[in-house]
């Protein structure tokens, strides 16, 4: 079965994390929830890894959960619209989870140890979104502190933060690429 770019595997793990899914009608929830992620650009060839990666996602009213999480990110966190799907995509989870307070405190650990605008922290959210899972004490401040180790200012850590996605990979999995 390849429908939504939902495969047999995808299938499998969606239910081994959510069994409550069984219960979900395909008219009622499953719809609704592709036709959300298609209006926010999501392809269709995406969609089954975007749920196996986020399957607790079935389970949020689109319209007083997900709707609102997207206008979050647009309207508080500054993602452009064009972005939502590409943010998506790279990190589903950013739909089922609270993010505000990790918003709140990223922002101003960056606004204050680096200078950053509203604008930069927002592409660089927008560019790795797993940034707002991060901690600040054992993932974005050892980086910052290298990167001044090594003689950068302020503003060329912000260019290489913003631009540069390896920079993002915890240890754990860099050590393995």
């Amino acid at each position: 079965m390849d429908l939504y770019g939902f495969i047999m595997d995808d299938i499998k793990k969606i239910l081994l994390r959510q069994p409550q899914i069984l219960g979900y009608t395909v008219e009622n929830n499953l719809k609704a929830h592709v036709a959300f992620l298609a209006s926010i650009g999501i392809p269709d060839s995406r969609v089954g890894q975007i749920i196996a990666a986020a399957p607790s996602l079935l389970s949020y009213n689109v319209e007083h959960s997900l709707k609102p999480m997207v206008r979050y990110l647009i309207e508080e966190v500054g993602i452009k619209g064009t972005d939502i799907s590409k943010v998506v995509q790279l990190s589903p989870q950013i739909l089922v989870q609270r993010i505000d307070n990790s918003w709140t405190t990223r922002y101003g650990f960056l606004s204050k140890e680096l200078g950053a605008s509203r604008e930069s922290i927002a592409k660089m959210v927008a560019k790795h979104p797993q940034l707002l899972h991060y901690s600040i004490e054992d993932g974005i401040l050892p980086r910052i502190n290298f990167l001044r180790s090594i003689g950068m200012r302020n503003s060329e850590i912000l260019k290489v933060l913003t631009s540069l996605t390896q920079m993002w990979i915890p240890s754990s999995e860099s050590s393995k690429a």
